[in-house]
């Protein structure tokens, strides 16, 4: 045994692949993530991303207690000792149908409980 030479792995030999053949398996986004990876413009994209993101914030206005108005209003109608389905089809069904009819009113909910409607 020669002590100038390193020993040598005993055991089967690692396959290698030839280059490029993993590329060649890649689906397209794995080619654009590969690309995006190896890519000098990646860190440059992100950078400038943040800065507009940061300079978007910067000049959006923003109050502590915004004034929202959402018109909406709220009927109630009762009907003592109706069932539901009665109240349904005796108060709901036309009151529903009635304020659907007024300019400018786009949803009308209606819910039908025992002894009343909203």
């Amino acid at each position: 045994m020669d002590l100038d030479q390193p020993p040598t792995p005993s055991g089967p030999e690692p396959q290698q692949q030839p280059r490029g053949s993993g590329e060649a398996r890649l689906t397209l986004p794995g080619r654009l993530a590969a690309a995006a990876v190896e890519s000098r413009l990646t860190p440059l994209i992100l950078v400038g991303l943040l800065l507009f993101g940061a300079i978007g914030l910067g000049f959006t206005p923003r109050e502590e207690n915004p004034q929202i108005i959402v018109p909406a209003a709220e009927v109630s109608v009762t009907l003592p000792g109706a069932f539901p389905e009665e109240v349904e089809h005796l108060v709901l069904s036309p009151l529903e149908a009635e304020l659907g009819a007024i300019d400018g009113v786009k949803h009308v909910y209606g819910t039908a409980a025992e002894s009343l409607a909203r």
